[in-house]
């Protein structure tokens, strides 16, 4: 992580969004999975 060097506050900042985006995004990956399963 280049950007810890120069402002820890902003690479925490910057983890923390990183890690709920894929979150997100693998909550709704596995919900699209799901709804076919269920559909097919």
């Amino acid at each position: 992580m280049f950007y810890a060097k120069i402002n820890p506050k902003f690479d925490k900042l910057n983890i923390k969004s990183t890690l709920s985006t894929i979150f997100i995004s693998g909550l709704a990956h596995v919900y699209k999975k799901f709804a076919q399963t269920i559909t097919e």
